[in-house]
């Protein structure tokens, strides 16, 4: 996946990535469906958002970067989001600035 390919997913959804991998946070229903591999789930609450067009290059994206402990079922990521699994989602240093927080994001 390039960086081109990476940044034509909205802000939005690269920031709730962003927060659901490195801080446990829950991604919203869309994002939450999707690497639940809820497919009517992903559509019913996707539809219209700017994200819904993206869905490919999100899924890729978990494929490549992303460890299996974090997504692919409902069960993950409620384990994920509990704290259950140990192990951290990727190592991103691939020379390609995937999961960087956009400037505009602060935390509390």
């Amino acid at each position: 996946m390039s960086t081109n390919e990476y940044l034509e997913i909205p802000e939005r959804a690269r920031v709730s990535m962003f927060l659901y991998v490195e801080e446990r946070l829950d991604p919203g229903s869309y994002l939450r469906a999707v690497l639940s591999n809820d497919l009517r789930g992903a559509v019913g609450h996707g539809f219209g958002d700017p994200a819904f067009d993206a869905i490919g290059r999100i899924v890729r994206w978990f494929h490549n970067y992303a460890s299996g402990y974090c997504w692919g079922s409902e069960a993950k990521v409620d384990a994920w989001l509990s704290g259950k699994e140990f192990v951290r989602c990727a190592d991103l240093d691939q020379g390609i600035p995937l999961l960087e927080l956009p400037e505009a994001v602060t935390r509390a």
